[in-house]
């Protein structure tokens, strides 16, 4: 069993909910400063058009102290931002890491890919709850991956996923 690295999710499409870009943004800011101080390895910016995230990376790259990377969907995407050591993607493009995004609860069978990305939305479908118990479900969630060797897991919840491998930690 390997050390599971959790990456914090900035997921834009829960971050914008205002009608300015502005107050989005420092919605978005606030938001990144607190998956750092959750104790995320690093911070993937996912969701809205890769445009604002790319926005939101540059923004954020130098002022904290964990990496942050925007994910791409595409190679095109991902030569805006080759610099970067670590980047996700959809699809398993070169010199990428691919997260699959889970729509069933297959995944927690075996390991398909080094990485996981899930969403809360995603969570509330996939183990059929409501909102209320999705800190559980991160953690059950990060102690299975662990249990599986997965590389990463990304995740809105942080501070659960981090009790999960925590856990898992102890007890193998």
């Amino acid at each position: 069993m390997k050390k599971i690295s959790i990456v914090g999710l900035l997921n834009l499409n829960t971050l914008f909910l205002f009608d300015k870009f502005n107050k989005n943004f420092e919605n978005t800011v606030n938001a990144a400063y607190k998956i750092s101080e959750d104790g995320a390895n690093s911070i993937v910016v996912w969701g809205n058009t890769f445009k604002t995230r790319l926005k939101v990376y540059k923004y954020l790259k130098g002022r904290l102290d964990i990496p942050v990377v925007p994910f791409v969907s595409s190679e095109t995407q991902f030569a805006e931002i080759l610099n970067e050591k670590m980047v996700f993607a959809k699809k398993d493009f070169p010199e990428t890491i691919f997260a699959l995004r889970p729509k069933s609860i297959n995944f927690l069978e075996e390991k398909i890919s080094d990485a996981v990305l899930i969403t809360n939305k995603d969570i509330t479908k996939i183990f059929k709850t409501t909102p209320d118990f999705i800190p559980e479900y991160a953690a059950i969630t990060a102690f299975r991956l662990c249990e599986l060797s997965y590389k990463f897991l990304i995740t809105e919840e942080v501070l659960s996923a981090r009790k999960g491998t925590k856990l898992c930690k102890k007890l193998f």
